[in-house]
């Protein structure tokens, strides 16, 4: 079963990876909600 909402999951995961690489300390927490400091 594939939603609009799993993709949407799917895609902020992929933008959070790129965005890892060019984060200097990154948080994630427990919600599952990835968050970057110091872009």
């Amino acid at each position: 079963i594939c939603r609009v909402e799993d993709l949407t999951i799917s895609g902020l995961v992929i933008g959070s990876i790129i965005h890892i690489h060019r984060a200097r300390t990154v948080v994630v927490n427990t919600g599952g909600v990835i968050s970057a400091s110091g872009l």
